[in-house]
């Protein structure tokens, strides 16, 4: 790579270049040094820039995988061949499977706890205890049950 090659260069100056690179305005000798800077600057700036877009659509990958908590979203994930598919891809998913799973665990214990709630009501109503004795076993199961659904314990 040529040492003539400036560190930044404004979009302005860019454009400027290449128009009069396309004029072959430094082309009084093709194999010049200024020649091989511009176009030595033009690849990389090129490479650079393909490889910043690469870099952003695997951004919103991973946004979009964050989001993407259902069975459906789930089905239709990148796969490893995609060029969007990243490390932090993959940990993002896997992240939302966990979110989606403890979904699920959450949503099974809460439906055991509404059948044990109403088994426990049953069971209230059928001993009658509670009338002569305070509050029965089945009356703390069901308060159990209430705080389980209101988070407490």
């Amino acid at each position: 790579m040529s040492t003539l090659m400036p560190e930044r260069v404004t979009p302005q100056q860019e454009e400027r270049i290449r128009e009069l690179r396309a004029e072959n305005w430094f082309l009084d000798n093709p194999h010049n040094e200024v020649n091989e800077a511009v176009d030595d600057l033009f690849l990389l700036l090129d490479e650079a820039r393909a490889e910043l877009e690469t870099e952003r659509m695997r951004n919103v990958a991973c946004g979009v995988a964050a989001l993407g908590n259902t069975e459906k979203t789930r089905a239709e994930r990148i796969r490893k061949d995609n060029p969007y598919y990243s490390a932090s891809y993959a940990d993002v998913c896997a992240a939302v499977d966990r979110e989606m799973a403890l979904r699920q665990e959450r949503d099974r214990l809460a439906e055991q706890v509404r059948v044990l709630k109403e088994a426990v009501q049953v069971s209230c109503i059928t001993s009658r205890l509670c009338r002569f004795s305070g509050p029965c076993r089945f009356c703390r199961a069901l308060a159990a049950c209430e705080r389980i659904e209101r988070g407490e314990g």
